[in-house]
C-alpha cells in the first residue's frame, strides 16, 4: 500500500488507510499488508516495505521474496495504483502471474493515462482479476483503454460528516480562496 495516512496526507493515503482499517476490523481472515507504517497494532500481519533506495529497483525483489514466502497462504493481492514507475506495476503483475495469485487494482490516478512506454501498464491492467476506480471519471477513462474489463466504481470509505457551516462561511473562517 505504500505510505498511509497520517504519515502522508493525500487522497490515496487517506483512502487506503480507511479501506485497510475497515478490512482489518471486519474481515475474519488474516490480512497481510505491506506498507511503511502499521495501521493497527491489533489486526493484520504487517510487513514493512523495503527501505532500500532506489525503491523502484529494490521493492520488486522484496515483493518477490514476500510472495514466495506467502504464496500458499494468500488468496489474492490488493494494489493501489497512482502515477508510478512502470517497473513497480509490471514486476508486481509478473511475480503474481508466475505464482498464479490473482490481484485487484484500485486506480487513484485522476488523469487520463498518458504512458510513453505503455506495455508494462497494459500488462498490469490486462492481467488484473478486477479493476476498481475511486471516481466515475477514472472508471470512464480506463474503460476506454480496457473495454473488455469491467471497471467498478467504489465511493470513498472516508467517514465524512456534513458541516454545519456554509461553504462561504468556512472559506472565510479558514481563509481559503474561492
Amino acid at each position: 500500500l505504500g505510505t498511509l495516512y497520517p504519515h502522508l496526507t493525500g487522497g490515496m493515503e487517506i483512502f487506503n488507510y480507511y479501506f485497510l482499517r475497515e478490512q482489518l476490523n471486519s474481515d475474519s481472515s488474516i490480512i497481510y499488508y505491506i506498507t511503511d507504517h502499521p495501521v493497527s497494532k491489533n489486526g493484520g500481519m504487517f510487513i514493512p516495505s523495503s527501505r532500500f533506495k532506489p525503491k523502484r529497483l529494490f521493492y520488486p525483489l522484496h515483493f518477490f521474496v514476500i510472495i514466495m514466502r506467502l504464496r500458499r497462504k494468500i488468496s489474492f493481492v490488493y494494489f493501489s495504483f497512482a502515477e508510478q514507475s512502470w517497473i513497480i506495476p509490471f514486476s508486481q503483475s509478473l511475480i503474481l502471474n508466475i505464482f498464479r495469485v490473482p490481484y485487484v487494482v484500485t486506480i487513484h490516478w485522476g488523469k487520463e493515462p498518458d504512458w510513453p512506454f505503455a506495455f508494462p501498464y497494459m500488462f498490469y491492467f490486462k492481467n488484473a482479476h478486477k479493476i476498481i476506480g475511486v471516481s466515475e471519471p477514472i472508471c470512464e477513462a480506463y474503460q476506454k483503454i480496457f473495454p473488455d474489463k469491467d471497471i467498478v466504481y467504489i465511493p470513498p470509505l472516508i467517514p465524512f460528516t456534513l458541516s454545519e457551516n456554509s461553504k462561504n462561511l468556512t472559506r472565510v473562517k479558514y481563509k481559503i480562496d474561492n
